[in-house]
């Protein structure tokens, strides 16, 4: 019998919960790109020795997800503000470009893998789907 212990976390609510909590620290644009990726790197390493996981899988959201094909508005209230790359600074007033968010993604990834964290993307799935199949 095997002691090995797994987590699976949803690198997509990490990287949303990243970058909203620099925003409401009113961190610089130039700051959060630097300090992001490795905001996320702590947070899946605290999981980890908090749970005694021996195994780490990070999955996140495939950008043609199934479901916005069935219904193109998936998630299109979600609300967001916009970072303006002249100031360095949150504009609270506009709403941030849809993918605005994703630009520190393959950063993200590209972190997680040298710490040595396998990171999962399936096409047509979100976090969510991948972490549900692992856990079967």
């Amino acid at each position: 019998m095997s002691n090995a212990r797994i987590l699976c976390v949803d690198g997509n609510f990490f990287l949303h919960r990243a970058y909203h909590v620099a925003k409401a620290m009113k961190v610089r644009a130039v700051r959060m790109r630097k300090s992001l990726p490795g905001h996320i790197l702590s947070m899946v390493l605290k999981d980890t020795e908090f749970l005694e996981a021996t195994h780490v899988v990070v999955a996140f959201d495939s950008p043609d997800g199934f479901r916005y094909k069935i219904y193109p508005d998936y998630k299109a209230n979600r609300m967001q503000v916009d970072i303006n790359p002249n100031a360095g600074e949150v504009d609270y007033d506009r709403r941030m470009r849809k993918d605005e968010i994703y630009s520190f993604l393959k950063t993200v990834k590209r972190v997680l893998q040298y710490a040595g964290i396998k990171v999962v993307t399936v096409p047509e799935m979100e976090a969510d789907d991948v972490m549900g199949a692992l856990a079967n």
